[in-house]
Protein backbone atom coordinates (compact mmCIF):
# COMPACT_ATOMS: atom_id res chain seq x y z
CA UNK A 1 0.00 0.00 0.00
CA UNK A 2 1.08 3.74 -0.25
CA UNK A 3 2.51 3.51 3.37
CA UNK A 4 4.99 1.00 2.52
CA UNK A 5 6.07 2.79 -0.17
CA UNK A 6 6.17 5.91 1.26
CA UNK A 7 8.37 4.43 3.99
CA UNK A 8 11.31 3.97 1.24
CA UNK A 9 14.01 6.01 0.29
CA UNK A 10 13.93 8.32 -2.94
CA UNK A 11 16.75 9.42 -5.03
CA UNK A 12 15.73 12.63 -7.30
CA UNK A 13 18.43 13.83 -9.93
CA UNK A 14 18.36 17.12 -11.44
CA UNK A 15 20.25 17.87 -14.39
CA UNK A 16 20.91 21.60 -14.99
CA UNK A 17 23.03 21.74 -18.38
CA UNK A 18 26.35 22.95 -17.54
CA UNK A 19 25.57 23.96 -13.77
CA UNK A 20 26.68 20.71 -11.48
CA UNK A 21 24.05 18.34 -10.86
CA UNK A 22 21.88 18.16 -8.08
CA UNK A 23 20.78 14.99 -6.20
CA UNK A 24 18.60 14.46 -3.17
CA UNK A 25 18.08 11.41 -1.19
CA UNK A 26 15.98 11.23 2.03
CA UNK A 27 17.04 14.53 3.42
CA UNK A 28 19.71 15.20 2.26
CA UNK A 29 20.78 17.55 -0.98
CA UNK A 30 24.22 17.01 -2.44
CA UNK A 31 26.00 18.78 -5.71
CA UNK A 32 27.91 16.96 -8.28
CA UNK A 33 30.30 19.18 -10.67
CA UNK A 34 30.15 17.66 -13.80
CA UNK A 35 33.62 18.00 -15.97
CA UNK A 36 33.04 19.64 -19.11
CA UNK A 37 33.77 17.42 -22.58
CA UNK A 38 35.06 19.82 -25.73
CA UNK A 39 32.66 20.11 -28.16
CA UNK A 40 35.46 18.25 -30.62
CA UNK A 41 35.58 15.04 -29.08
CA UNK A 42 31.43 14.85 -28.90
CA UNK A 43 30.15 11.98 -31.69
CA UNK A 44 26.56 11.33 -30.62
CA UNK A 45 24.10 13.02 -27.78
CA UNK A 46 21.36 10.14 -28.51
CA UNK A 47 20.03 8.78 -24.88
CA UNK A 48 23.29 10.93 -23.51
CA UNK A 49 21.22 12.16 -20.81
CA UNK A 50 19.35 8.92 -20.28
CA UNK A 51 22.88 7.12 -19.98
CA UNK A 52 23.98 9.84 -17.50
CA UNK A 53 21.53 9.52 -15.17
CA UNK A 54 21.48 5.86 -14.91
CA UNK A 55 25.27 5.75 -14.23
CA UNK A 56 25.00 8.49 -11.59
CA UNK A 57 21.98 6.48 -10.33
CA UNK A 58 24.39 3.54 -10.10
CA UNK A 59 27.41 5.24 -8.20
CA UNK A 60 25.08 6.95 -5.58
CA UNK A 61 23.01 3.64 -4.63
CA UNK A 62 26.90 2.25 -4.46
CA UNK A 63 27.98 4.89 -2.47
CA UNK A 64 25.28 4.50 0.46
Amino acid sequence: GWRKLSARKRIVIITRAEKPVVYCRGNKVKEIIVKEIPAEKIIDTSCAGDAFVGNLFKRIKLNY
